[in-house]
């Protein structure tokens, strides 16, 4: 211990710098008088990286029609790193090359928004999900009111054409040929809608 009255004069020093790493604490001015000998052992000063504020990942639109593009973003977070993304499951429903994604598949995709590391914070990441739906579902059903007949019996088939996608199909024909077994074979059209219009004949 120090001698009543004696004391040790100066401070210590620190490597400069605020950013995260580590930084050698050195004896610097510290100092006794003649009447000590001062030994001193250096030790490290840590500034670990902190957590990122919280990232959200934004697609715009979250519904893309197949072929279509939806534009990545994110929001929050913190630090000077760059944002990245990729479809990590449903990939083979969308592509994405920067931040546009493309509907390349039919289904739903999760895209994950990650946002590097750098000098004083840690990675972070967040997710979106992107739904890709067709343009056009075009559907066919085909029934008759009856399993089996006779011959001269009269047979009702209905053909049933939907579409259940969000575009209109259009350049799409329908054929159906009658068997030569059936003779007499009359068509009819009933429109679902007023604005759907039927051909003039059997087509």
């Amino acid at each position: 211990p120090l001698v009543n009255g004696d004391s040790l004069t100066g401070a210590l020093t620190r490597a400069p710098g605020e950013d995260a790493g580590v930084y050698t604490i050195a004896q610097g001015t510290l100092a006794a008088n003649g009447n000590y000998t001062l030994s001193f052992t250096d030790a490290d000063f840590t500034i670990h990286k902190a957590a990122q504020a919280t990232l959200t990942a934004i697609a715009n639109p979250t519904s893309v029609l197949f072929g279509e593009t939806s534009a990545l973003s994110t929001t929050g977070g913190s630090g000077m790193g760059a944002v990245s993304y990729e479809a990590t499951t449903g990939a083979g429903n969308c592509g994405i090359a920067g931040a546009t994604l493309t509907g390349i598949g039919l289904g739903t995709c999760t895209v994950t928004a990650t946002k590097a590391a750098d000098v004083n914070y840690l990675a972070t990441a967040a997710t979106v999900e992107v739904n890709v739906t067709s343009k056009a579902d075009l559907q066919l059903a085909k029934d008759a009111n009856r399993a089996g007949a006779m011959i001269g019996d009269t047979v009702v088939f209905t053909l049933v054409a939907a579409n259940a996608g969000p575009n209109d199909v259009t350049g799409t024909r329908l054929v159906d040929v009658p068997p030569a077994t059936l003779v007499d074979v009359e068509w009819a059209c009933v429109p679902a809608a007023s604005s759907i219009p039927c051909p003039a004949a059997p087509n």
